[in-house]
């Protein structure tokens, strides 16, 4: 759906135009939590990001379009690199940062700081695989593709709304009782399912990528 489209369906739920030239800012806002929040499909890169390294420095830049997690690494003769979650574990294997060897083994990255380290420093060559940051739907006309277009309304929608009533607490929203607990529960259901058998945008995912099984007897049907 374009930014217009999920715009059109906010106006229908905040009954303040006032409020209508903040609906941009609040739909980027809600794609980029929902991407923090959840490993979204679409921004999961296929293709690696290849990275040269040296053995004058442990510490790097994150890409530019790196948002979080590297879920894999390889380098330059493709053998794996382990992974780790912290800066900080990384440098536990080296506090002086004076070891140096062929081939990278380790890497850590902190989002945050948008940083990696290395271990052992090295003149190396990383592949890297990531989640990229979402795309900003800057123009009216500007698509959403990150998010499946079927749960687009039910979870960027809420979650937009969610992220108004943090900044205009008292705007009025359709008299569903308790307005923020009302649109956690919207939020809550677009993400995960309902009771009228509405599938939600994370069992959607799961459904996707089915738990692989190792080995072992066909299960009882």
């Amino acid at each position: 759906m374009k930014r217009s489209e999920i715009a059109g369906e906010m106006v229908l739920r905040v009954k303040d135009s006032t409020l209508v030239p903040n609906f941009p800012t609040w739909i980027n806002a809600a794609v980029r939590a929902i991407a923090t929040e959840f490993d979204l499909p679409k921004l999961k890169r296929i293709e690696p990001f290849v990275k040269a390294v040296t053995a004058d420095t442990w510490l790097y830049d994150v890409p530019e379009q790196y948002d979080k997690k590297v879920f894999r690494c390889e380098n330059s003769t493709r053998d794996p690199i382990a992974l780790v979650d912290t800066l900080e574990q990384v440098i536990a294997l080296d506090s002086d940062h004076e070891e140096q060897d062929t081939y990278v083994c380790v890497i850590g990255a902190c989002d945050v700081r948008r940083k990696f380290a290395v271990y052992p420093k090295a003149a190396d060559t990383l592949y890297l695989w990531y989640y990229e940051k979402p795309e900003t739907l800057d123009t009216d006309d500007t698509p959403l593709v990150c998010i499946p277009e079927a749960f687009q309304l039910s979870v960027v929608v809420p979650k937009a709304v969610l992220i108004a009533l943090e900044t205009f607490p008292d705007m009025f929203i359709d008299a569903h009782g308790e307005p923020l607990v009302y649109w956690a529960e919207k939020y809550r259901q677009g993400l995960f399912g309902s009771a009228r058998g509405d599938i939600g945008m994370i069992r959607y995912f799961a459904k996707l990528n089915p738990p692989r099984r190792h080995g072992g007897r066909n299960p009882l049907p």
